[in-house]
């Protein structure tokens, strides 16, 4: 079964595995509120195979108008013999020439136990050669990630360093602390750190976040997880460092079923008392797949249900059709988007998306899936109608969210059609 994820392992610069925090029209962000059971660390990974989140967050489309295509972008895959991502290729379409011009171009080298060592990124203008970024990561002998260093080309062969990030490990191979130092010039600009603590059954319940000034480390903020019996996060609370002592912030709490699916999550912000937000509530089928959720806001004194999603799936589990649906000016719920995926031998084969406009149904994109003869996936293209942008979000190299771009930066962008693009930038 092919399901929907979080993860851009080909797209984030860092390779990292933490889970990102982008949030799609068609299937609203519970990851990003579940997130924190993980250390923010340099994980260790493969560049994935092209899935439909993949996918999703990869830009490799062909645009169309109407009935008029126009090209826009192609992304090519190349493995090796291993099954590996060895390098890929995007391209641009040039209408003057009417042809593919080659965008940017990524390299994968790995060591003996299949880690990837080093992921470099060739850019192009015009189809011309500009610059690159280079990441390479070192391993202890147990094949946890220790550092990974990112580096901007300067010249031939020449490499200014732009971050620097540092694992360390307690005595049960647990991340300890995550340090982030950036550079400016080759001079350090600035520097984080995160300390875990873990409970006794190794679960993630603490999370502190410091500053450097000078030589000192100050701290800032504080994430604090409880667990219930069948050790799912039951709680998370954050909490800013103020002066000398810890000032709670933020709340959510998560309820269960007894197969562990999650049946809401609840936003609260400090108060006397805690003061609620918003809610998300999902039910599901006798296979656990969700069917449905239902997103409740605060409307002056009362609560009202502001978003509602409904998930359609096939007998093998693959979600077929996803409908999300927002609220009238009287306060109705009416359709907003919609996507339809078709499935195939290898998995999906195309993946439409529609906008809700005058009372009918309007065809904004098509991606359609290419695979191999071993069923991966080789190429993807999109036939897409023009869509709006509804959210911009901003990630560090490592997958962290931040309120705006800073240093080097992957902007994604999500459309009306529940479409992304992903762009990296430096500023």
């Amino acid at each position: 079964m092919i399901t929907m994820n979080r993860f851009f392992t080909l797209l984030v610069v860092a390779l990292s595995a933490a889970t990102v925090s982008a949030q799609s029209v068609e299937d609203c962000g519970v990851d990003l509120h579940m997130e924190g059971t993980q250390p923010h660390a340099i994980v260790a990974n493969h560049p994935s195979r092209v899935s439909v989140g993949d996918v999703v967050l990869c830009d490799s489309v062909v645009y169309t108008v109407s009935e008029d295509d126009y090209k826009s972008q192609k992304l090519v895959y190349n493995y090796n013999e291993q099954g590996d991502v060895t390098d890929t290729q995007t391209y641009a379409w040039n209408a003057d020439n009417n042809d593919w011009q080659l965008a940017q171009s990524v390299e994968y080298l790995y060591d003996g136990h299949g880690n990837v060592i080093q992921r470099l990124e060739n850019f192009y203008e015009a189809g011309v050669f500009s610059f690159s970024h280079k990441y390479a990561y070192v391993f202890d002998d147990n094949d946890n990630v220790l550092s990974l260093t990112a580096s901007q080309s300067t010249g031939d062969d020449q490499w200014e360093v732009m971050e620097v990030d540092v694992n360390t490990y307690d005595e049960n191979g647990r991340v300890a602390s995550y340090v982030v130092t950036k550079y400016t010039n080759g001079a350090e600009s600035s520097a984080s750190m995160e300390e875990y603590t873990y409970n006794e059954k190794g679960l993630l319940v603490e999370t502190i976040l410091s500053n450097k000034q000078g030589a000192t480390w100050n701290k800032s903020s504080r994430t604090t997880i409880t667990y219930n019996e069948q050790d799912l996060m039951e709680s998370k609370i954050t909490a800013n460092w103020m002066v000398v002592m810890w000032f709670d912030l933020t709340r959510f709490d998560y309820v269960y079923d007894a197969n562990g699916n999650l049946l809401s999550y609840s936003y609260y912000v400090k108060g006397n008392p805690w003061t609620f937000v918003y809610r998300f509530s999902y039910t599901y089928d006798e296979q656990g797949n969700r069917t449905q959720y239902i997103g409740t806001r605060m409307n002056g004194d009362e609560e009202e249900d502001y978003i509602k999603c409904d998930y359609e799936f096939d007998d093998d589990g693959n979600n077929t059709q996803t409908t999300v649906y927002d609220l009238d000016d009287n306060g109705n719920f009416e359709p907003y988007t919609c996507t339809i995926n078709t499935f195939g031998e290898w998995g999906i084969t195309q993946k439409a998306s529609y906008l809700w406009n005058g009372g009918e149904w309007v065809k904004q994109s098509t991606y359609y899936y290419y695979y191999g003869d071993n069923g991966d996936a080789t190429s993807v293209d999109c036939v897409n109608a023009e869509s709006q942008v509804v959210d911009v979000r901003y990630y560090n190299i490592m997958g962290q969210e931040m309120k705006e771009a800073n240093g080097t930066t992957i902007v994604v962008t999500t459309y009306s059609d529940g479409s992304h693009s992903t762009v990296k930038v430096i500023k």
